[in-house]
């Protein structure tokens, strides 16, 4: 459906955010995969002594695609992935309860705000998966709750941000994209970050 691939947790979508960026953003393929030998060597892996993962996901075809492809394109560097479905209602569970090794998981926002996002990775917040206890990030996203000046609270999202890629709490991989079929005579209708088009601010050129 034309996904954006994620170097970034928070959408690209949102423009009053700036956002942070994995530091091998930039690197090409060749060195990334480089990078990853050698960390997966100090750590004592590699495809002689592969790496036993979990990797648990929930139904739906798409979600069975991207992880069977994460496990294929993890095994070169030596890790060997075990696939796990499940239904969402057991697999969000699972996320909640702390069962599991790499989870599936997908964030829509109901605002237009990177706060919505990185609020729900604070210590005291129940839809904190991985489970991260971080005064550090705590403080982060409490100064942007109290923060009055625009742009420091976009310094302080930035900066949560940024400390969720660089400490690998999580690991994005796309940015949701909608797709909409509109007749040229539906005045009214505009795309927007959230997908919202209230009825009221639309309506149907008179037929020629």
């Amino acid at each position: 459906m034309g996904q954006i691939p994620s170097l970034h947790f928070v959408p690209n979508a949102l423009t009053d955010h700036t956002g942070g960026r994995f530091d091998f953003a930039d690197w090409p393929m060749e060195k990334r995969m480089a990078r990853a030998r050698e960390l997966m060597a100090e750590a004592g892996f590699g495809p002689e002594h592969p790496l036993a993962l979990e990797l648990r996901y929930n139904t739906l075809e798409d979600h069975k695609k991207i992880a069977v492809a994460l496990g294929a394109m993890w095994k070169p560097l030596g890790v060997a992935a075990t696939l796990t479905n499940t239904e969402a209602a057991v697999h969000y569970r699972d996320l909640a309860q702390g069962n599991y090794q790499v989870g599936r998981y997908g964030m829509i926002a109901t605002i237009a705000d990177a706060y919505d996002f990185l609020n729900a990775f604070t210590s005291d917040n129940t839809s904190n998966a991985p489970g991260l206890h971080s005064p550090t990030y705590d403080a982060l996203i409490s100064a942007a709750a109290s923060e009055g000046d625009a742009q420091a609270r976009r310094q302080h999202l930035h900066e949560a941000e940024q400390y969720l890629l660089d400490n690998d709490v999580v690991l994005p991989l796309y940015d949701y994209v909608t797709s909409s079929l509109i007749t040229p005579r539906l005045e009214g209708w505009a795309p927007n970050a959230l997908d919202v088009h209230p009825s009221r601010f639309m309506h149907f050129e008179a037929s020629p």
